[in-house]
Parts: C-alpha cells; sequence; structure tokens
C-alpha cells in the first residue's frame, strides 16, 4: 500500500508539468491549421492595408485602454506616453487612468501627461479617493467606456508599438471574446529572475499557445489582454479579473486566445522573497476566481474544463504530493530502489537550497548578471530554488484561502518598479 500511495504522488507532478504539455504540443502539431489562424492573417493585411490607406476601417475596431493604478508616480507618465505613441487610429482609441485611492501624485502626473499629449485619443483619469481594489474600480467605471474592445494592462507594463493591432485581430472572428497578449520580462539577466520567473513564463506561454491553437486557453496575465466590452461582467472585489474573465468569457461558449505577437514588457520581481509573496497573492486570488465562476467544469464544456484541471487544479496539489512522497518514501527507504528514490530526492531540495542561498548572495550583492549563474551547475540550482520557492508559496496561498483570506487590494513588488 505504501508503494502504491507513493507512486500515486508522482502522477499530479508528472501529468502537469511534462505530460499536459507535450500532450498539447502532440495535438496542436496534429491538428490542420485552423479558422483563427486564416482570421489573423487576414486582419493582419487589412490593418495594414488601412493604416496606409488612412481608413480606420473594420479591422480597426474601437479600444479603450484601462490602466489601474495604486501609487504608480513612479512609472504613470511613461505608461500613458507609451499607450498614446501605439500604431492605432487615435480616433479609434480611449485611454482610462483609474486611480484607487493613490496617495502620491500618481493623479496630477496622469493629468499633467494627458495635457502634455494633446490629440484626437480621449483620455480619461478617474480619481477614487478611497481605496477599494482595482476590480472595484473596473466595475464602476468599465461601463462608461465606448470601446467595442477593452484591453487591461498593468501600469507598469511597457506595450509593443503594434500590440493593440494584433491583439484585436483575433476579434474578426465572432467566436473569440477574450484575446491573452504575450508578457515578456527585461531583467532576466537578473539572478533570481535568469533562474525561475524568466524561463517559467516562457514554459507557460508556449502551453497558453497549445491550448489556443486547440481551440482556447484559460489563463490570462494583468500585463495585456482584452475582451468584448459586451461580454464584461463585475466581479467581487476580492476577484482578479486576469484570473477570472477568461473563465467567464470560456463559460459564456466564446475563444478566449494567445496572440503572441501582441506583447507588453514589464519587470518581474527581483528577489525570490518578493516572488513568494507574488505567488501566494495570486494563488490566493486564483482559488477565489474559480470558486466564483461556477459550471465551467460541468458539460457542454469539456475542452475549458480539461484545461482548468490539467493546467490550474493538479498543479496546485503539487506541493502536497511532494511532501507526501517524501513522508512516504521515508519508509520505504531500506528497499534498494525506494533508497535510491530518497537519495534523488534530497539531492534535488539540497540543490534547491544551494539555489536560494546563492539567489540570496546575489540580491544582497547587487549582482544583476553575476557571472558564476552563466554556468549550467548556477542555473540549475536557482531553477530548483525557484521550483521550491513558488511551490511553497502555492501552500501558503492555499492555507490563506483556507483561513478566509481575501486580496481585494493587489500589493506589488517594489522592484517591478525600478528602471
Amino acid at each position: 500500500m505504501l508503494k502504491i500511495l507513493f507512486l500515486a504522488c508522482w502522477v499530479p507532478p508528472i501529468y502537469s508539468y511534462l505530460v499536459y504539455p507535450l500532450l498539447l504540443a502532440a495535438l496542436a502539431r496534429l491538428r490542420a491549421p485552423g479558422g483563427t489562424d486564416r482570421f489573423s492573417a487576414a486582419g493582419a493585411r487589412a490593418g495594414t492595408d488601412s493604416a496606409s490607406s488612412g481608413n480606420d476601417g473594420p479591422a480597426q475596431p474601437s479600444v479603450t485602454i484601462m490602466i489601474p493604478a495604486h501609487d504608480e508616480e513612479q512609472v504613470i507618465e511613461s505608461k500613458i506616453a507609451n499607450c498614446l505613441l501605439l500604431d492605432y487610429p487615435p480616433s479609434r482609441l480611449e485611454i482610462f487612468v483609474l486611480s484607487d485611492g493613490s496617495t502620491d501624485r500618481t493623479v496630477a502626473k496622469a493629468r499633467e501627461a494627458a495635457r502634455a499629449h494633446p490629440g484626437e485619443a480621449r483620455i480619461a483619469v478617474i480619481d477614487h479617493p478611497v481605496r477599494r481594489g482595482k476590480t472595484a474600480c473596473l466595475n464602476e467605471d468599465v461601463p462608461s467606456t465606448s470601446g467595442e474592445i477593452v484591453v487591461h494592462t498593468d501600469a507598469n507594463a511597457i506595450l509593443a508599438p503594434d500590440a493593440l493591432r494584433w491583439i484585436v485581430v483575433p476579434f474578426a472572428d465572432p467566436r473569440v471574446g477574450c484575446v491573452v497578449g504575450e508578457l515578456l520580462y527585461t531583467n532576466t539577466a537578473e539572478p533570481a529572475v535568469a533562474g525561475g520567473e524568466g524561463l517559467y513564463w516562457r514554459y507557460e506561454n508556449w502551453i497558453k499557445e497549445n491550448e489556443s491553437r486547440l481551440g482556447s486557453t484559460i489563463t490570462a496575465n494583468g500585463g495585456i489582454y482584452a475582451l468584448r466590452r459586451r461580454l464584461f461582467e463585475p466581479l467581487p472585489n476580492h476577484i482578479a479579473g486576469d484570473a477570472a474573465d477568461p473563465l467567464i468569457i470560456a463559460r459564456q461558449g466564446f475563444k478566449v486566445l494567445f496572440e503572441r505577437r501582441a506583447r507588453a514588457y514589464e519587470r518581474a520581481a527581483s528577489t525570490l522573497l518578493e516572488e513568494f509573496q507574488r505567488k501566494s497573492r495570486i494563488i490566493t486570488q486564483g482559488i477565489a476566481a474559480y470558486f466564483w465562476v461556477r459550471g465551467l467544469l460541468m458539460p457542454p464544456r469539456p475542452w475549458p474544463a480539461f484545461e482548468l484541471l490539467s493546467h490550474k487544479l493538479l498543479r496546485w496539489t503539487v506541493p502536497l504530493c511532494l511532501l507526501c512522497a517524501l513522508a512516504l518514501n521515508l519508509p520505504l527507504a531500506s528497499i534498494p530502489l525506494f533508497a535510491l528514490s530518497l537519495a534523488g530526492q534530497a539531492a534535488f531540495y539540497l540543490l534547491a537550497a544551494v539555489g536560494v542561498a546563492r539567489a540570496a548572495r546575489d540580491e544582497r550583492a547587487g549582482q544583476r548578471a553575476a557571472q558564476d549563474t552563466a554556468s549550467f551547475p548556477a542555473r540549475l540550482a536557482l531553477l530548483a530554488g525557484y521550483f521550491c520557492v513558488v511551490n511553497t508559496a502555492a501552500i501558503a496561498g492555499m492555507i490563506d484561502f483556507a483561513r478566509g483570506v481575501r486580496r481585494p487590494m493587489w500589493e506589488k513588488s517594489p522592484s517591478t518598479r525600478h528602471a
């Protein structure tokens, strides 16, 4: 029985991290190019043609950019300037800056930036004096927007010049309700990022791309995603839109697609402590979102339910499974094969401890591109350390949710706002 339980503990980790992604990749390769690709190509050509002719045309639906902000005076001016320089018809663009109880000069700087860039694009700076969380701001202000497509983006995310043109292209298909862009990190040379979040995020984007090619994905990121305004649904204040919106769109029977060419850039958390805190907040909000969006696991939506189970729910069980596997391995250590397994686990966790210690040392020393982190053993140690940190954060997030902790206010990681 112990042997069976031990082996069963390895099923969720191996399936969610290895089998499921490889299965997606195989199915995506076997599937013939679908209608979405044809819409993307046609939309891109139409966008190019209308841009050259000066005609806004049907390829450019009206767009509203929503920028929630709490104490973002460091980045808000550059964010507004970035949005105004996007390659998109100004007459079809409006920008909403939603200050959520900011106590610094976020509102003043946003209004100064709006006055400094006069043009056709409408810029609205809305000051909510009492902090309630960005979801509460969006619930109140999205209904007052006029764009057919609502693009959500973080205050510290810099959009690529053609990001809007690419993110609206899939909406030429009336079956598409939400489009998720690709978020890229700009500080991947930093030790904690190079060995962890940067690689993990590329892996996540690869999974989302293959899910999208097979019909729909179920995850978004706050850096850049868009949805049809008519499909927007208000959320409880403690539910994060980037966690819940794709599920709501899927529940309504629309597709959620990943568009790699719609890109945003921002800094990842530079320290493992910040990454631990960020991941635990994400897990708590994610669990709350999946409990709130009921009905997704029931027919007639088997594919989104399969993705949710494989991509999210089983992955959250991984740290518990690994702890159980280690505990069950101890009484079996007298058997040679299981002794080897125990030694392998011990070696992995020792490697992770080395990775965490190395990252902490480099962080204290201010080394953003330490030479030794370029070596394969060092990167492997950092990757093992990152894996253990984020899985420990998952346990913390689950415990917080079970304790009734809800997070209507998002606490940003300070290092993500540094220049």
